[in-house]
């Protein structure tokens, strides 16, 4: 009779002890969620979409480093002091009183009116600028970087409102050799020729890699597409998904091409007048392993991929937006010149819509056209993805939607 008596005084002391553990873990809970610690440092607030909750950081330029640090947008602005140094963006900054700045002009483009471009690096190190703002309607070559022949890399803008005139971006007006490797582009743009979401001119020798903009890009004269207005120099990897329009030259992801495009991508709708593509307005390079989406409506020389391919070379590419206008149009090209289609591929909703090239006025093009099966385009392992390389394309997409880079 003793035993049980101590044996149900332990299994009582082993219950109260692990509802006390419980109780324990219940207020330790209790407190880490629902009671705010003292300790303010301990509470981390990722910063707002639109970069509104980013406490302002001290600047931290000191020219005595390599790179030079940067912490906020009068940081920024100091980039002009020396156009051949190395940077490296400390934090996300905020640059909403840029409005407020130089008058309301805004932002002054780095290198603007200087006797040389930037020749440095700038290395965002993955963070954002926020709302920067330039409103510069009568001068060329407006963007963060008005010319560059240096290196952009891992950097982010949104809400970025740009005006500029000609050679005109939201990352770089006028890029001279330098290269933009890993960017992005969030906002608006306005301009006159040569207009780009990310880059207004691309010159020869110049590279834009592994970049994207979504950008409203508008438009008054020509070349005008949504990541590079006229593109001389290379860009892979890289896709646009906003709308753009303009007048002559106007492209989904390029105005005018007489580069290399390799590996890339348009999605956003596209209105324009003469030479109006859904991927390039006007064609004169190569362009190799890519297709485009949008809506596109013109009047003259109107492709669902290429307006105008004059003496341009294409293959491996498709395109499956809906296309319409009056004179030459095409689900694919809508006039080629001398130019070398090969393996292409046009999506047609119903047969009232334009077959896939407009008018052959001399050269070669090779086109199908893919009657009402949009989903022909999700399988990786049909005509012309079949020949893409993975990466830098993925496959994450196979079957189910367009095709995504890696």
């Amino acid at each position: 009779m003793v035993n049980n008596l101590i044996k149900k005084f332990i299994t009582r002391k082993i219950l109260i002890g692990l509802i006390l553990v419980i109780l324990i873990t219940l207020i330790v809970i209790i407190w880490a969620f629902w009671i705010k610690p003292e300790d303010n440092e301990l509470i981390i607030e990722e910063p707002s979409e639109d970069g509104s909750s980013i406490e302002e950081k001290p600047s931290c330029f000191d020219s005595n480093q390599d790179p030079i640090p940067i912490c906020n947008c009068e940081d920024l602005q100091k980039i002009e002091q020396d156009l051949s140094a190395n940077y490296k963006l400390e934090n996300d900054i905020n640059c909403s009183q840029t409005k407020n700045w130089n008058d309301g002009k805004g932002f002054n483009s780095l290198a603007l009116g200087q006797p040389v471009p930037f020749s440095g690096t700038f290395d965002g190190q993955s963070h954002i600028i926020f709302n920067l703002f330039i409103n510069r309607p009568d001068q060329n070559s407006i963007g963060l970087f008005s010319y560059s022949k240096g290196e952009i890399i891992n950097l982010g803008l949104k809400g970025a409102e740009i005006t500029g005139k000609d050679n005109t971006g939201i990352l770089v007006g006028s890029n001279f050799g330098g290269k933009v490797i890993n960017s992005y582009v969030l906002g608006s743009i306005f301009g006159n020729d040569d207009i780009g979401g990310l880059v207004g001119r691309n010159e020869k020798d110049s590279e834009v890699i592994n970049c994207y903009a979504s950008v409203t890009v508008f438009n008054g004269g020509k070349d005008t597409g949504g990541l590079v207005g006229e593109n001389e120099g290379i860009i892979l990897n890289s896709y646009a998904t906003g709308s753009v329009s303009s007048q002559k030259g106007t492209g989904g992801l390029a105005g005018e091409n007489e580069g290399i495009i390799r590996d890339s991508y348009a999605r956003g709708n596209v209105i324009g007048d003469e030479n109006v593509g859904g991927f390039v307005g006007d064609n004169e390079g190569t362009i190799t392993n890519c297709y485009a989406t949008g809506i596109i409506s013109g009047n003259k020389d109107v492709g669902g991929f290429i307006g105008d391919n004059h003496g341009g070379t294409v293959e491996n590419s498709f395109s499956t937006g809906e296309v319409s206008g009056t004179e030459r149009i095409g689900g694919f090209i809508g006039v080629n010149h001398g130019g070398l289609v090969t393996n292409a591929y046009a999506h047609r909703l119903t047969g009232n819509l334009p077959n896939c090239v407009g008018e052959v006025n001399s050269g070669v093009v090779e086109c199908n056209t893919i009657q009402n099966n949009k989903s022909y385009f999700y399988n990786l392992g049909k005509a012309p993805m079949n020949v893409w390389k993975f990466p830098p394309w993925s496959r994450s997409n196979d079957g189910k939607d367009y095709p995504v880079l890696e």
